[in-house]
């Protein structure tokens, strides 16, 4: 089945419009911070210095550690309600950077910023938590990335977020094709409809039915008729795609980190790198049909233009 040019277009929008954004509430934190060094430890997200290679084995760490977390979460959690909970907690914290950011540049004072960011990320996060629209669901997930990407880039400096990518990438790998446990991620959060990926569709609605087994995957109430017949009925579009929210966080990470050593034309070519990996990953998932890690395509042509940036400098 060949994809609709639509949601292909739709998907690399989001992720070019997570960067700009990303990169924008970055630079605006990190030329905040430097004249006000005060601020530093109200952005900073690392434990340890910027810089310092701990931070990677944390952070990598921590992610290992909430998959684990995860994995028997979903297997002993059927609700929605405490996913709702933890995305309002990402949303709100990640969506108040960038609202602070945009106020920023109207001199309306860092104190007032620092309100009216976390005010608005407070209230985005309330509409999010109570409305279901695609449209809402992706904003979310755009904006909170954004915030993330940028704390993330601007804490850990550029050769731990070089180590931390290329981890993060191999374990993408072995999560997807080996441990599988990402391919059950994604169903869980997809049916759930959380702000955990950006999701396009187009073309008809129309109903699917897959094995028991794959409908749990997806966090399905199961009945016992559906036991019985052995398989599940589920309404999808004709055309659907989604990327996780990781795969807009890291490559951010990469560009807010170089900004200080390659300045804003290194941190764009980087997103332009990024970019040309999502390209080749979507027409990998559109011809294969199958579940594909985005962050090794996306990482490993940010990391060869960030190796270019080093020899020219």
């Amino acid at each position: 089945m060949a994809f609709s040019s639509k949601v292909l277009f739709t998907i690399i929008l989001i992720f070019f419009a997570t960067q700009v954004i990303g990169l924008y509430t970055g630079i605006t934190v990190i030329d905040v911070t430097s004249r006000n060094p005060e601020l530093e430890n109200s952005f900073n997200v690392a434990p340890a210095p910027r810089g310092d290679m701990v931070n990677t084995g944390i952070f990598f760490l921590g992610v290992v550690l909430g998959a684990v977390f995860m994995i028997f979460f979903i297997k002993w959690y059927k609700g929605k309600f405490l996913f709702k909970v933890l995305e309002f907690v990402i949303v709100s914290s990640g969506t108040s950077t960038v609202f602070f950011s945009f106020f920023i540049p109207f001199n309306v004072g860092i104190d007032y910023a620092f309100v009216l960011g976390i005010s608005l990320g407070l209230l985005f996060a309330i509409v999010r938590f109570l409305r279901e629209e695609t449209i809402i669901r992706n904003s979310a997930a755009v904006l909170a990335s954004a915030g993330i990407g940028a704390m993330f880039g601007y804490s850990i400096g550029l050769f731990p977020a070089i180590v931390l990518s290329i981890a993060l990438a191999f374990y993408d790998i072995f999560a997807v094709f080996i441990a599988k446990y990402m391919v059950t991620f994604a169903k869980h959060f997809s049916a759930k409809n959380l702000s955990f990926s950006v999701v396009a569709s187009a073309g008809k609605e129309k109903e699917i039915t897959v094995p028991v087994k794959e409908a749990k995957d997806y966090g399905m109430n199961i009945t016992q008729k559906d036991v019985k017949r052995g398989k599940v009925e589920i309404k999808t579009k004709e055309f659907h795609l989604e990327l996780g929210t990781g795969d807009l966080v890291i490559p951010l990470v990469l560009s807010v980190s170089a900004y200080p050593v390659f300045g804003l034309i290194g941190s764009i070519m980087i997103i332009l790198a990024g970019l040309v990996g999502l390209t080749v990953v979507l027409k990998e998932v559109t011809q294969k049909h199958n579940f594909q890690p985005a962050l090794p395509y996306i990482v490993t042509p940010c990391l060869i233009v960030i190796t270019i940036l080093f020899m020219l400098t």
